[in-house]
């Protein structure tokens, strides 16, 4: 009797963690308020600033903010969590203790200011796991990823507006009412990357027009990183809807020429009309893109971010102490002083200018990224504990696409594309990634909710032997 007992208790527990959706409202609040956030402090120089920013928030009100995600994570703690959500939370608990340990023996600045560092870097692993521990479901997911691409298509009109109609030039004007043009081309991407997906996946070939749509759009905003690494996220979705071996509908498919011609077909599409898109509109970076590959080939360490992580891992490699804390926080430029150290500022005597950014400095020949400033100043124990952190997710999104739900394989294939894209621009460059949480937030969400759906169905099937997951 108990141990029926216990095998029917057991499914609508398992149900529940795939069907309840009593915190739809959680995720759409946060982003609705990352998205205002950013626009409030979008850049200034831009040529829209006066008219594309809503309203002014105070910098405060990220300390409600932090309030508000470390008591959704402990609220969450009630809950039983998930294997891998335990380990991410001790990594960012262990991460934090570093970043203390290496404040106290290097007390460059207050620890209200280390705070606002480490919780900027570990800010997108919280968001993960609220997405994938709160009581979301598939179609949660669908209303998020509904009111993200409101937002984006929002964007991509106002985009236009201020390229055809206002004659902004391409480049840093175009914002749409995103933070940056970085911001507002990699939303761009990052939805293109879903669209091909889910037309590759879930039959639904019509969003190819949209995909194309949004890179061209995506290219009024002059990002050059984000799309040479979207094309890998599109050779990525690409190759796994050629390998795959079950069609939109779950059966098994014919292997021959008809299952290859419909993901080739888009993708030769996609860089036809993004090449010539690309070296029409975009002709700064078009001419920038021999140089860098040409620079990259022929000496790779003096490639600007690859010697980024060599300076870096030199300076910390000078004494046993250094290695494993650093040389302390705003030792040299992170994201939360934007570079501030070598001319000016409280900084300045702390600061190395061999790691320096300098002023209109290229990507290519950049002098410190994200991940080479976490090294710096933090240490290679902070530095490895946080990439494996981020490694992790991308991991675990990319195996979450093991379903036969082709919705389930759109969105794990395609957010490991969007995952992609933010650790490419993590290690390449300072600015433009992690540190924006209108463009982490949205992606840490719906990676959160894709694995905890793949992992619902997952124990679905073994509860239930000789039934497929639903």
């Amino acid at each position: 009797m108990s141990a029926t007992s216990v095998t029917i208790d057991s499914k609508p527990r398992v149900r529940g963690r795939v069907r309840g959706s009593n915190w739809t409202w959680v995720p759409i609040v946060f982003l609705a308020y990352s998205l205002l956030y950013d626009n409030s402090t979008s850049t200034p120089s831009a040529a829209g600033a006066s008219w594309t920013q809503f309203l002014e928030l105070p910098r405060e009100i990220r300390i409600v903010e932090a309030v508000c995600v470390l008591i959704t994570v402990l609220v969450l703690l009630d809950r039983t969590l998930s294997k891998f959500s335990r380990k991410l939370l001790l990594a960012v608990v262990a991460f934090s203790a570093l970043a203390v340990a290496s404040h106290i023996t290097h007390p460059l600045v207050s620890l209200i200011d280390v705070f606002r560092l480490t919780y900027a870097y570990i800010l997108p692993l919280l968001i993960f796991v609220i997405g994938r521990e709160a009581r979301l479901n598939a179609r949660s997911r669908k209303l998020i990823w509904r009111f993200v691409l409101g937002w984006v298509i929002l964007n991509a009109v106002v985009s236009w507006y201020q390229f055809a109609w206002l004659g902004y030039p391409v480049g840093d004007d175009i914002t749409g009412l995103n933070k940056d043009a970085h911001a507002n081309g990699n939303l761009m991407f990052f939805t293109s990357l879903m669209f091909v997906a889910s037309a590759l996946f879930q039959r639904r070939k019509k969003l190819i027009f949209g995909a194309i749509a949004l890179v061209v759009t995506a290219i009024l905003s002059s990002v050059l990183k984000s799309l040479v690494f979207s094309f890998f996220g599109f050779m990525l979705i690409v190759w796994v809807n050629i390998s795959s071996q079950a069609t939109s509908t779950g059966r098994k498919m014919k292997a021959g020429f008809r299952k290859r011609l419909v993901p080739i077909t888009a993708a030769v599409v996609l860089l036809i009309v993004g090449g010539f898109a690309f070296s029409d509109i975009d002709r700064n970076s078009s001419a920038r893109v021999g140089d860098v590959f040409t620079k990259l080939s022929a000496n790779p360490l003096n490639f600007g971010p690859i010697a980024a992580h060599v300076a870096s891992l030199g300076v910390v490699a000078t004494s046993g102490k250094t290695f494993l804390v650093g040389n302390g926080p705003y030792s040299y430029a992170n994201p939360i002083s934007v570079g501030q150290g070598l001319g000016a500022g409280q900084l300045a005597k702390f600061a190395q200018s061999s790691l320096l950014p300098q002023a209109f400095e290229s990507g290519e020949s950049t002098k410190i990224t994200l991940t080479s400033c976490v090294l710096a100043e933090l240490g290679f124990p902070a530095f490895v504990i946080l990439v494996w952190a981020y490694l992790a997710i991308g991991l675990a999104v990319w195996r979450a696409r093991q379903s036969t739900d082709p919705e389930q394989v759109a969105f794990a294939t395609g957010l490991t594309g969007w995952w992609l894209i933010l650790i490419l621009t993590a290690l390449m460059s300072m600015f433009g990634s992690l540190d924006i949480i209108s463009i982490s937030w949205p992606v840490m969400f719906l990676a959160g909710m894709t694995c905890r759906i793949g992992s619902g169905e997952t124990e679905l099937s073994r509860r239930q032997p000789g039934t497929a997951p639903r």
